[in-house]
């Protein structure tokens, strides 16, 4: 059964299709993300929170002692400055169940991973209804999804330690959910626990090999290659790959 808070956030579910609809025309033109305007997680100020519906608040206090709500989801529920989408807590599975991902700093503990909705601010006074990737281990934060929808753990994948600081980057593949071309990012740890993307390439969805997994590789300390796979003509045809050089930028 619906409660009250559902019909308030419907506003939010219209400025989700704004952000999706962005995000299919990125999709489809292969447009580069600039890595300096990813991950930034506002500090908790009252404008970041005043478009928030009505209810909000009571909606969140009265689940926090719910036990389908996973613990880590629970701490970012009252972090005072993360806006957990609650109304679409229980729509997944994946949002209430944690999976095992990889051992992030080689220390023989696999950490585990959900996605999390979380809402956020976009432009003026209009919030994006998104998904984050959330590490169980606070120690390794949670990685805002540049897709506010079709993200799944097993787009999550793990990578060398390119800069060698002890923890390894991660990989994500994500999806506009519609369209032919797709995107494969980089992802670094910063000290704050925030993630940075330091790199983004074009995925053709009709060139299904290599794996992505086989599409970024380390050259040397700080420095790592993304492969471009495109096939020009369709689905299963030829295809021309090129090697594109980055270097690690962390800000």
């Amino acid at each position: 059964m619906l409660n009250p808070f559902h019909n308030s956030m419907a506003r939010m579910r219209q400025w989700s299709q704004l952000a999706f609809a962005a995000a299919f025309i990125c999709g489809y033109a292969g447009c580069t993300v600039d890595p300096d305007t990813q991950q930034q997680d506002p500090a908790p100020t009252p404008a970041a929170y005043s478009g928030l519906p009505d209810g909000y608040a009571e909606y969140r206090d009265s689940l926090i002692g719910d036990p389908r709500v996973p613990a880590i989801v629970r701490h970012y529920m009252t972090d005072g400055h993360t806006v957990v989408s609650l109304h679409r807590l229980f729509e997944e599975d994946q949002h209430l169940v944690t999976m095992p991902f990889a051992d992030l700093n080689d220390d023989g503990v696999i950490e585990a991973v959900l996605v999390m909705p979380e809402g956020y601010p976009g432009d003026g006074e209009a919030w994006i209804d998104g998904q984050s990737f959330v590490f169980t281990d606070p120690r390794f934060g949670k990685l805002r999804s540049p897709e506010p929808g079709c993200n799944h753990v097993p787009n999550l994948f793990l990578l060398d330690d390119i800069d060698e600081d002890g923890l390894r980057e991660v990989g994500l593949y994500t999806s506009s959910c519609a369209s032919r071309y797709k995107a494969l990012r980089v992802f670094a740890l910063r000290p704050d626990t925030t993630w940075q993307q330091v790199a983004v390439v074009t995925f053709d969805i009709f060139c299904e090999e290599p794996p992505k997994e086989a599409r970024v590789r380390k050259v040397g300390k700080g420095a790592f290659e993304l492969l471009r796979v495109e096939c020009e003509a369709g689905e299963g045809q030829a295809a021309t790959q090129v090697w594109e050089l980055h270097s690690m930028v962390v800000r």
